[in-house]
């Protein structure tokens, strides 16, 4: 396999650039695990190449949608990321004050488990993935 994933940087969450191999990632979970919590971050309609492509923020998990509706479309995108073979313990919760969504859960890549979380999210001592999400302060306004 060649999986091969730009890294993070930890503090701002940009891409890295300038240093060689050392910005990519290759064939580990920690980069699947990257992968995930990037498409979860990205909003369906928002890439305008691939308009259908992206988490479907706005149309299934935020406003009037059910939580169970929210939680079917996310494990969705998690499960459909290249390289993910196995979805376990799935959480989430919403928190209407700061408007975040935090997901959690294990996660199984072809390269084994994911044991190290990419930057913005945790890994707890279970051993879960631990992602906020959604239009918390760190996302931009919706201008819809």
């Amino acid at each position: 396999m060649a999986f091969r994933y730009r890294r993070l940087d930890e503090y701002t969450g940009d891409m890295t650039f300038g240093a060689g191999t050392w910005n990519f990632i290759t064939d580990t979970p920690e980069a699947v695990a990257q992968s995930v919590l990037t498409r979860l971050h990205l909003w369906q309609e928002e890439w305008y190449l691939d308009l259908s492509s992206g988490t479907p923020w706005l149309q299934r998990v935020l406003g009037e949608h059910k939580l169970g509706t929210a939680d079917i479309a996310i494990r969705a995108r998690i499960a459909s990321t290249p390289y993910v073979t196995q979805v376990e313990d799935y959480a989430s919760a919403y928190n209407s004050t700061d408007r975040s969504f935090i997901v959690s859960c294990k996660i199984w890549t072809a390269f084994g488990p994911v044991t190290e979380a990419p930057p913005g999210s945790l890994l707890s001592p279970r051993g879960a993935l631990v992602m906020r999400l959604g239009a918390g302060p760190q996302r931009r306004q919706l201008t819809r």
